[in-house]
């Protein structure tokens, strides 16, 4: 009786593998290409800052357009730079035009820390790309403002943020 089982488990196995190799390369090439990945990367006061793939929010309304990337909580703590611009029509963007007068925050987070955000309008935005649905570009600033959590701290410098992300196109 088991050697019944066995044999016909091993009659499906090469079949099973030779349907898989003669479909795999009749399948549509969309499902075999995948678009650039995006990301969302910064140095925020000196410390690394990589956004988690969950964490990226890309939204574009008319005439202002956001950008945001959150980490993954490490240590009880999520930390997430966002840059808004406007007001600007990102379609009629040439590529490597640099935004300035950008909003810009900076948020620290936690359940084992307290509540610390910087917010200012000194940051700049380069569009190095936009096909319509992905933006690629780059950004920096200073953050100035303290919020009333943290009225003491000094500001917060964002340098060398990259970015690659999706805009939800909210049609407004």
């Amino acid at each position: 009786m088991e050697k019944a089982v066995v044999t016909r488990r091993r009659r499906w196995l090469p079949l099973a593998l030779s349907a898989v190799l003669l479909i795999g390369p009749l399948a549509h090439e969309g499902y075999a290409k995948r678009g650039p990945k995006s990301f969302f990367k910064a140095v925020v006061n000196g410390k690394r800052l990589k956004a988690s793939k969950r964490g990226l929010l890309g939204v574009l309304a008319g005439v202002s357009f956001s950008v945001s990337g959150a980490t993954k909580p490490r240590r009880g703590l999520v930390r997430t730079v966002t840059v808004n611009c406007g007001p600007v029509d990102l379609r009629t963007v040439p590529p490597s035009t640099t935004l300035t007068g950008c909003f810009g925050s900076y948020t620290e987070a936690g359940s084992r820390t307290s509540f610390r955000q910087w917010t200012g309008s000194a940051m700049e935005l380069t569009v190095d790309s936009f096909d319509g649905s992905r933006l690629i570009g780059s950004f920096r600033g200073v953050l100035a403002d303290p919020s009333t959590a943290n009225p003491s701290d000094a500001s917060a410098s964002v340098e060398e943020g990259t970015f690659s992300i999706v805009l939800l196109d909210l049609g407004v």
